[in-house]
């Protein structure tokens, strides 16, 4: 009996896990969309000081102060991205496919030893992910899956 409660337990906090993990993901999809509005926004403010400038409606401060808030809205979606990433580890890490997202693969020697693991990172632009080929896409998007 008590093992089947600690077994009940520990899915509890795997579904838990899970959950948040998700969560996580769809939470920092969501700010890369708000911060890359934001840097659209910024760039356009900038655009039309710019403007201004040449008619001299405004000063090279002005315009200095509109790209200052650009480089912090490109920031904020740089950090915006980063968790973004973090969320995806996140989620492979709590769902146990983090080394295949990865594209790590363990290989058993014979004999008592060390694990084998064989890493070839893809530099091909057009690769799918691990992550992509699961499906794991409808997860990223903001859109109510179907």
């Amino acid at each position: 009996e008590k093992s089947g409660l600690a077994l009940q337990n520990l899915e509890l906090l795997v579904t838990t896990q899970v959950r948040n993990a998700t969560r996580g993901l769809r939470t920092a999809r969501k700010r890369i969309d708000a911060t890359s509005r934001q840097v659209d926004a910024e760039q356009e403010k900038l655009d039309a000081e710019k403007k201004r400038l040449q008619v001299g409606e405004r000063t090279t401060f002005d315009v200095l102060d509109f790209q200052d808030d650009l480089a912090e809205a490109q920031a904020n979606r740089a950090r915006a991205l980063v968790d973004y990433q973090l969320a995806l580890i996140e989620l492979a890490r709590t769902t146990g496919t983090l080394l295949e997202v990865l594209g790590v693969q363990v290989a058993a020697e014979e004999g008592p030893g060390p694990l084998a693991l064989d890493y070839q990172p893809d530099t091909d632009p057009g690769h799918t992910t691990p992550a992509e080929a699961k499906g794991w896409g409808m997860l990223l998007s903001s859109e109510p899956a179907p």
